[in-house]
């Protein structure tokens, strides 16, 4: 009796009770992958990037990234290797997990280090800064409050400028290398101490019909009242800018306290 050639052979693993099987294992993958994918969502929503940073700071991208690795491909691979008739299925079963496992564990890593910790006043706007723009030298020669990193809403700091022209120069000079104000954590003061600054940089609500559709402005400022105690006239704005998309963030106009942020542009478009 003739032997299947191999290319029958694998033709017949996706067919019939075969392909139930593929299809079974490649589903109950998806679930298990769309379940630790739901569990990460949640915690960078909820905790490592709250509203608005996850879609300011990437989150979006790193998310999809994962999704895409865990919840798509993953499973493919284990609808394409799984067949019974296998003799090492199980060793190509657990190299598939594995390396799952090890593109989850980097996913993770890449949004932890990614996520927002500062939100820093420099000089007439903010800049969120990551964990990983956090030189570990320049935690270390900060202020004693700034030595621990967020794992939730980014904390509110401000650079001052140094006084000594030697330090100002060697910041120009750190700039040319893509190190700005807000890398240098021992410059870093409480917001409160730069009241005076934040309020001579905030300007007029009025400017932001300038760089987006009014209707979206009221729209916006609209749902931000609603959670604060300020009317419209007491407010004042400054640009945020961020890694994937700038925002707008509302101060108090007289204490320049921070009142929240709101997804609109800040530049012209």
């Amino acid at each position: 009796m003739q032997t299947a050639s191999p290319l029958l052979r694998f033709a017949a693993g996706f067919n019939g009770a075969a392909l139930r099987e593929r299809s079974i294992a490649a589903a109950m993958h998806c679930l298990l992958s769309a379940f630790a994918a739901l569990a990460l969502t949640g915690t960078m929503l909820w905790a490592w990037y709250p509203q608005p940073w996850f879609e300011a700071s990437g989150g979006q991208r790193l998310l999809t990234m994962i999704i895409v690795v865990d919840v798509i491909i993953g499973p493919l691979l284990t609808f394409t290797v799984f067949d019974r008739r296998k003799p090492r299925l199980r060793i190509d079963l657990a190299v598939i997990a594995a390396l799952q496992v090890c593109a989850f564990a980097y996913g993770v890593w890449a949004m932890t280090v990614s996520r927002p910790v500062f939100q820093t006043f420099v000089v007439d706007r903010f800049e969120l800064v990551s964990a990983a723009e956090v030189d570990p030298d320049e935690l270390a020669a900060a202020p004693a409050v700034f030595h621990r990193l967020s794992w939730g809403e980014p904390m509110l700091a401000a650079a001052r400028r140094p006084d000594d022209p030697r330090e100002r120069e060697l910041l120009l000079l750190a700039s040319t290398t893509g190190i700005d104000l807000r890398h240098r954590l021992r410059h870093y003061v409480p917001y409160e101490q730069q009241q005076d600054e934040v309020l001579r940089a905030a300007r007029p609500l009025a400017e932001l019909d300038r760089y987006n559709d009014p209707a979206a402005v009221q729209s916006a400022l609209k749902a931000a009242l609603r959670a604060l105690p300020a009317s419209p006239r007491d407010l004042r704005w400054l640009p945020v800018s961020a890694p994937d998309r700038d925002l707008v963030a509302l101060v108090d106009g007289t204490t320049a306290e921070l009142r929240g942020v709101v997804k609109l542009s800040p530049w012209k478009p």
